[in-house]
């Protein structure tokens, strides 16, 4: 009795399990990689977006002679219509709403919630900007 069919019958499927567990390996690795490139360009986005929205309030600043009040918040890059289009979203790349405050001393503080979405205050995974210029009015 020939035993080599049997043989190579059962060998196949063996070979066709070890290749897809090579294949289901290298998509796992495949994943993690691409992961982690899409949470650091979503970091350096909301980086980029930081040093923009920094950069707006430090405007509305000279112009205004301070910076938006916690009331007003970053609405009020919006409804002075010079810095900001009434369209534009103030949400950062995780989908969560900037924050900002602006101190008794009249320094401004900006941040994103960051992957986790839960605003710590510029802690842990927060990202943020502290605008040092303090904003007291200027008499026009």
């Amino acid at each position: 009795m020939d035993h080599e069919p049997m043989i190579k019958a059962v060998a196949a499927p063996r070979r066709v399990l070890a290749y897809l567990l090579i294949a289901a390996i290298l998509c796992f690795f495949a994943y993690f990689a691409l992961s982690s490139r899409i949470y650091d360009s979503k970091k350096e986005m909301a980086r980029q977006e930081l040093t923009l929205l920094t950069a707006l309030l430090e405007q509305y600043q000279k112009k205004f002679g301070q910076y938006p009040s916690n009331q007003d918040g970053l609405e009020a890059l919006k409804s002075k219509g010079q810095f900001l289009s009434q369209d534009a979203p103030l949400t950062d790349p995780w989908g969560s709403t900037w924050h900002y405050s602006v101190d008794k001393a009249g320094r401004a503080t900006l941040w994103s919630s960051g992957p986790n979405g839960i605003a710590e205050g510029c802690g842990r995974d927060d990202i943020c900007g502290v605008l040092s210029t303090p904003a007291f009015p200027t008499e026009h």
